[in-house]
């Protein structure tokens, strides 16, 4: 039996400004990797200025994660700034009992 319970969830959206070079990207992703998430969308846009940006984003990251993740982002070579923001949103979360 299952039933229907209305809940919040979060999302987490990292933004970055790296270089746009070959390695940027992968560098990026491999810190989710390492932490065991695969993001639930991710979406570089090249600038003229010679900048990638990058949107990541995942669900359900505990904040000391959230913040591990922050420090290893920005701490990759290439990245130039980050911002990290936590979207709520209404769900519904199904329950099996």
């Amino acid at each position: 039996m299952s039933s229907r319970l209305n809940c919040f969830h979060h999302t987490v959206h990292f933004s970055l400004t790296a270089e746009n070079t070959p390695g940027s990207l992968p560098r990026i992703l491999a810190v989710f990797e390492r932490a065991g998430l695969c993001p639930q969308l991710v979406k570089a846009s090249h600038f003229v200025d010679g900048l990638l940006a990058v949107d990541v984003y995942t669900e359900g990251v505990e904040e000391h994660l959230q913040q591990r993740l922050s420090g290893k982002l920005s701490a990759l070579v290439g990245v130039s700034h980050l911002r990290r923001e936590v979207i709520l949103g209404a769900g519904q979360a199904k329950l099996a009992s």
